[in-house]
């Protein structure tokens, strides 16, 4: 193919007879998550005149062919899947159709997020941690506060499927993940 670009079907990702694969679910190491986004953390107060915010996701890939739409994408607060870093990530899953193809972007590090509206919150930096989402610029700061605000944080429907059933996490550690307050993150980090 000589540097060509994987369409998903040249990929072995689409058709075929499935395979038998006993898939083992996983729990969320959510040190090990926050961890591995490698967002610089932010130190001391920052300016919060409202809970909204808005995130730059780009996905820069090697290997994948994706709808050109998917390459940039603006996540936005308050547009009902929760942050805007979990909007921007329920916008890719669900312009790529494919998990196994953004389970593969996500594994190449294909993956970059701008953040500098505010810090990405204890949340979303585990989740993007866990997804190997890097920040694009050091402009992208990480809190261990979850900003809440007395609200509930959660991916959409699709990220949710996605995470469960391609990511492979285990449903009640996902719902469990997206329940935790403040108290929960603060034993871990």
């Amino acid at each position: 193919m000589s540097g060509a670009k994987r369409k998903p079907a040249e990929a072995g990702l689409a058709g075929g007879r499935s395979k038998r694969v006993l898939i083992e679910y996983h729990k969320i190491d959510v040190w090990y998550a926050w961890e591995n986004f490698e967002a610089d953390e932010q130190v001391g107060a920052y300016a919060d005149p409202e809970p909204a915010c808005e995130v730059e996701l780009f996905v820069d890939s090697a290997e994948y062919d994706i709808p050109e739409e998917a390459k940039h994408i603006i996540g936005k607060t308050g547009r009902g899947h929760g942050h805007a870093e979990t909007d921007a990530l329920e916008q890719l899953v669900t312009l790529v159709k494919n998990h196994e193809v953004v389970k593969g972007l996500f594994e190449e590090g294909a993956v970059t997020l701008e953040c500098t509206d505010k810090p990405c919150c204890a949340h979303c930096s585990t989740l993007l941690g866990l997804l190997n989402v890097w920040p694009r610029t050091s402009d992208t700061k990480k809190s261990r506060r979850t900003m809440l605000a007395g609200g509930a944080w959660g991916p959409g429907l699709n990220l949710k499927e996605f995470l469960v059933k391609t990511w492979h996490l285990e449903q009640k550690a996902v719902e469990d993940f997206c329940r935790d307050g403040q108290a929960a993150f603060d034993k871990v980090l």
